[in-house]
Order: structure tokens, then C-alpha cells, then sequence
């Protein structure tokens, strides 16, 4: 344990080693310490900026969706459905993807990036997933007798 030189602080050998300039890790081996900044966002707060990120792009891309004629003739069934679902799959692992080269967490081909993948395209592919139909419902036979 020493001093160090710039700020005078105590410090350790491997902190002088590994600080710029010979000084040490509070002041950076510069005339005066600079304020850390602020934390990284944890991942609760990460899903939650994504999610009203995506909610506000949802909301306009409904809005200019909605201008057009003739844009809801899709059911969510057949061929079209299902490229559909194919196309929203696709761009949610290519979200994810993206997502990990921004961030640098990990190899976006790695064996832990598999989970991840295969949950963004599910959720996507069950989101777009149109409901069952129902059966119309049985007319009351007995209500309509002719006298």
C-alpha cells in the first residue's frame, strides 16, 4: 500500500499497475476525479423501455395501418397468415440478434443466444396466432312451432 501520486489516496500495487498515467482508480491518474456516471439500466428497466418502446411504435404503425382501404382483409389463416407469422418470427430473432451486438453480452451464434432465439419466435408466431372458430351457435328449434 502507497500513496498515490496524483490525489494522494491510498492504493494498492495492482491498482497502480492497471491506472492510467500512475495514478489510481478513483482519480484515473488525472488532476481530479471524475463523477461516475450514472448505473446501467438493469433488466426489469431494459423490458420495460422495450416494451413502451414497442407500444408506441404499435400504436402509430395501427394508426397508418388503419388509413388504408382494403389493409384488414386478412384473417390471420392460410398462406397469408402464415408468412405472416413467418415474417414476424423471423424479425423478432433478428430483434434479439440485434439486440446482443448492441449490447456485446454475447456471440449472437452462441449455444446461450439458442434461448432467446426460440423464445422471441414463439412469442412471435403465438401472438399472430388468430383464435378458433366458433361453431355458429344452435338455433332454438322448439321456439318456432306453427299453430
Amino acid at each position: 500500500m502507497d500513496a498515490c501520486p496524483v490525489c494522494a489516496l491510498a492504493r494498492c500495487g495492482t491498482d497502480a499497475a492497471e491506472s492510467p498515467g500512475g495514478g489510481c482508480r478513483a482519480c484515473l491518474g488525472g488532476p481530479a476525479a471524475t463523477p461516475p456516471g450514472p448505473p446501467p439500466p438493469g433488466d426489469v428497466e431494459r423490458l420495460v423501455r422495450a416494451a413502451l418502446a414497442t407500444y408506441a411504435v404499435s400504436l402509430a404503425g395501427g394508426l397508418v395501418a388503419s388509413e388504408y382501404a382494403e389493409a384488414g382483409l386478412t384473417d390471420g389463416r392460410g398462406t397469408t397468415g402464415t408468412r405472416i407469422r413467418g415474417i414476424a418470427a423471423l424479425l423478432a430473432v433478428l430483434g434479439v440478434a440485434l439486440g446482443f451486438v448492441a449490447e456485446g453480452s454475447q456471440s449472437v451464434l452462441s449455444l446461450p443466444a439458442l434461448l432467446p432465439y426460440v423464445c422471441a419466435a414463439a412469442g412471435a408466431i403465438l401472438w399472430t396466432v388468430p383464435p378458433r372458430r366458433r361453431p355458429p351457435p344452435a338455433e332454438d328449434q322448439g321456439a318456432d312451432t306453427d299453430v
